[in-house]
């Protein structure tokens, strides 16, 4: 039988997963309806998006529902020494580091690509993944370097 930490640390870890691959998806969907908004795999997409949100939810639900009978209170001593283990603390700055990094290699490269691709709206797409680059990123390198 696993011991409440370690159920924790599962769910913290199922829960960075699940923001990762809610921001690839939408990562995924900025890019395709901002740079190829008449596509036909996009216009498809775009019909299903609406469903977003409920899969979402769905998937939070499912994530907490795995935890069983412990119950989740950030406050509790267990969840804080999670939160403030050194390793993950370790692990959150080096993500930091590399997020800053992507964002500031990815800015230039954005730019000059940009200007070079023709696409519907580039400043819209810039913005975009000027959000989307450093947030997956930082998630990527916390789950990469976290134990």
């Amino acid at each position: 039988m696993k011991s409440n930490t370690e159920l924790l640390i599962r769910f913290s870890r199922r829960g960075q997963w699940l923001v990762l691959a809610i921001f690839l998806f939408m990562g995924i969907m900025v890019i395709g309806l901002t740079a190829y908004p008449n596509s036909s795999w996009f216009t498809g997409l775009r019909a299903l998006f609406p469903m977003y949100p409920i899969a979402v939810a769905v998937a939070v639900a499912l994530q907490r529902r795995g935890m069983g009978h412990v119950r989740i209170d950030p406050s509790s001593a267990a969840m804080q020494a999670i939160l403030s283990d050194e390793l993950r603390q370790a692990s959150v700055n080096l993500g930091l580091r590399n997020a800053v990094v992507a964002i500031v290699i990815v800015q230039p490269v954005l730019g000059a690509a940009l200007t070079l691709w023709p696409i519907a709206q580039p400043v819209a797409l810039m913005a975009s993944l000027s959000v989307v680059i450093p947030s997956v990123t930082l998630l990527a390198s916390m789950l990469y370097y976290d134990r």
